[in-house]
């Protein structure tokens, strides 16, 4: 086994996977390669111990090995018995604290049933003294109640005398309005009565003057007809054919020559002088195009 004699531990196997093994080969101890070899410390000391030196040493060592865990067995029992009986007291303390818990809760269930007992007692203390007091308001109430009621038919009763005289001075001032309505609805028939009279008279006369005013109105538009049907046959007698014009094909020039064929003559403006539309646009004949467009625009600004 391997012995740590800082520790004083004692095992079988090697503290870690790493951990070189020996054997004793020929009382020599011998490193074992443990990527090579997995043979047991114990196979390895028992192939090896063969005098009986080494045996008793090896008892030797069994023996305190076996007496350092009697030791530790021991020392882990007496950790176990005080641990228990440190457990054991930690119960009895929690039994007693328990039993203290009961007790003020026992107790305190005890003050909260007798303050309950005493809020009952008051509760039922303020509802007597509530239903005394709700009786006496409904006494007041009811005698409030009766003398209004006395009030109300006293008022009702004044409320119903002042009606009656009202109702009375109401009929007397209608039948009186009724009587002056009446009388002015008379004397408003009669004046209507005149006043139709007059307007029949009024209606006929009118009636007799539109008639008269028709009927020189029809003898008018009758000899307007005439001269116009007149004017008319005439007007057809003097009546020319008029050459539809044609678009140009190409842009005119205007000459001195050619101007009177170019432009339209208009009607005279009187019985001597004939206007044309370089008269109106108060230009010459031979005026350029940008000219009479210049003063066409003028005179359109005026006359506009």
């Amino acid at each position: 086994f391997y012995y740590n004699e800082q520790t004083k531990v004692s095992l079988w196997d090697p503290p870690s996977k790493d951990f070189p093994r020996v054997i004793m080969e020929n009382n020599i101890p011998k490193v074992l390669d443990p990527r090579t070899s997995n043979i047991s410390m114990e196979r390895a000391l028992t192939m090896t111990m063969e005098e009986d030196e080494a045996k008793r040493k090896w008892e030797e060592a069994k023996e305190k090995e076996k007496a350092r865990k009697a030791k530790l067995r021991a020392e882990k029992a007496a950790a176990e018995a005080a641990a228990s009986a440190a457990a054991e007291n930690a119960q009895e303390e929690n039994i007693a604290a328990q039993k203290r818990e009961l007790a003020a809760e026992q107790k305190r269930r005890s003050e909260e049933a007798l303050l309950k007992l005493q809020i009952e007692e008051e509760e039922r203390e303020k509802a007597v003294a509530a239903e005394k007091i709700a009786a006496e308001q409904q006494r007041l109430e009811s005698e409030r109640i009766a003398q209004e009621k006395a009030e109300q038919q006293k008022q009702q009763k004044e409320e119903e005398e002042a009606r009656a005289m009202v109702q009375a001075k109401y009929e007397a001032a209608k039948a009186a309005e009724l009587r002056r309505l009446e009388q002015e609805r008379i004397d408003r028939d009669r004046k209507l009565a005149e006043a139709q009279v007059l307007l029949d008279e009024e209606r006929l006369e009118k009636e007799r003057a539109a008639a008269a005013a028709a009927k020189k109105i029809k003898e008018e538009e009758d000899r307007k007809a005439a001269e116009q049907a007149a004017t008319q046959a005439t007007a057809a007698e003097t009546t020319t054919t008029i050459k539809q014009p044609s678009r140009p094909t190409e842009e005119p020039v205007f000459t001195v020559e050619n101007v009177e064929n170019m432009v339209a003559p208009l009607k005279a403006t009187d019985a001597t002088t004939a206007a044309t539309l370089y008269d109106i646009l108060n230009c010459p004949p031979s005026a350029t195009r940008s000219e009479l467009k210049r003063a066409y625009i003028t005179l359109a600004k005026e006359t506009h």
